[in-house]
């Protein structure tokens, strides 16, 4: 059985086992998904604090993801759990805050 430290999530690999273009594939993609957040929150009428409360988060949080950035300064890498309170805060599904061009993930 592996150990909790090996186990991470299939579609995100640990950002620091990505090859280079990858990692700019994922900051790109991550900058896009903040865009369409923000447009969507945006056109629902809603504010950035509104929706971190609704999807349960601090609103830093919330601007970091609009921000496509994570805790680090790094690009975001939120879990499955957030993206779906995400998307029920802003009363739409969850492929519509998703950009349309996945990032091509590849490891050293």
């Amino acid at each position: 059985m592996p150990r909790r430290s090996e186990l991470h999530p299939i579609w995100m690999p640990r950002p620091a086992r990505l090859t280079a273009h990858a990692q700019q594939d994922w900051q790109r993609f991550m900058a896009d998904f903040g865009l369409l957040l923000a447009q969507v929150r945006r056109e629902r009428g809603f504010s950035q604090e509104y929706v971190a409360a609704q999807a349960g988060m601090a609103p830093y949080t919330y601007v970091r993801y609009e921000q496509g950035r994570g805790q680090d300064g790094r690009p975001a890498n939120l879990t499955l759990i957030n993206l779906i309170c995400l998307a029920n805060a802003l009363h739409v599904r969850v492929e519509d805050i998703i950009p349309d061009q996945y990032p091509d993930i590849r490891l050293d």
